[in-house]
């Protein structure tokens, strides 16, 4: 009777434990199902997006997308799982991204150097007074005075001020008979300022002041041109100086009368 008692308790035993290792084996297999599908979920929105494309058995596992599931997976997580930490939503970062494109494109858009233009095409001369006082009719000697107003216009296209340099010689022929200078002048942005400036041109020797006394009174016709020769230079915040030359002409109409002093 003893002999048969144990054997039953065996076969009890052996009843009671086969259905539960299939029953572990399965929940194991189902832990590891739930532990990949987790896993390819979690992490840094580039590795879910890399899962997303290339590990879709577990990224798509319909099993676990189902809100009525509930897993009896219990396992202890430690601190230190990066499921743990505080990550920043996906929106955020590409709104962070558009805005470091903004911000980068706004400051190449606006610091970026422009030209600051002195174009020896638009400088506009004209005569504030010319005196031409000979000693004698036919006489190439005496005295001669002028004074040439110039108009430089300057177009500045950056969004920041710029400062203009320089000057322009008036000549006739290689001689210098007067300067305009511009010191570190100032345009405003996006703008165009016009500079008007007054020069005396009459600072010849005798040889040229007779040329022109001559041109004046006694050649035709009463026109003189001078050349107008020099260079400015530009800056705009930290950046380097531009450098325009300029070589142009201006014609003076000498506007001679009968008014001599000797009648």
């Amino acid at each position: 009777d003893d002999d048969d008692d144990d054997d039953d308790s065996v076969q009890s035993f052996r009843d009671t434990v086969a259905p539960g290792s299939k029953h572990q084996d399965h929940h194991h297999h189902h832990s590891e199902a739930y532990d990949a599908h987790l896993k390819s979920r979690s992490g840094s929105w580039l590795s879910r997006l890399w899962n997303k494309h290339f590990d879709q058995a577990n990224y798509y596992n319909e099993t676990f997308r189902a809100r009525d599931f509930e897993s009896d997976y219990l396992a202890l997580v430690p601190l230190s799982d990066p499921r743990l930490s505080h990550r920043w939503p996906l929106w955020v970062f590409v709104l962070l991204s558009a805005l470091l494109c903004g911000t980068m494109f706004c400051a190449v858009f606006f610091f970026v150097q422009r030209q600051v233009e002195v174009n020896q095409g638009e400088i506009f001369t004209r005569t504030s007074s010319i005196h031409v006082n000979p000693i004698k009719p036919g006489d190439y000697h005496g005295n001669y005075s002028l004074d040439l107003k110039i108009d430089i216009p300057v177009h500045n296209q950056n969004y920041f001020p710029a400062t203009i340099s320089g000057g322009i010689g008036i000549y006739l022929y290689n001689y210098k008979g007067g300067e305009v200078e511009l010191d570190h002048a100032q345009v405003p942005s996006r703008s165009t300022r016009v500079f008007s400036i007054t020069a005396n041109a009459s600072n010849f020797d005798s040889m040229v002041t007779s040329t022109i006394i001559g041109r004046c009174t006694v050649l035709q016709p009463h026109l003189l041109q001078f050349v107008l020769k020099g260079e400015f230079s530009t800056e705009v915040l930290f950046y380097g100086a531009q450098t325009t030359r300029i070589n142009t002409y201006a014609i003076v109409d000498c506007k001679i009368k009968e008014e001599w002093p000797w009648g």
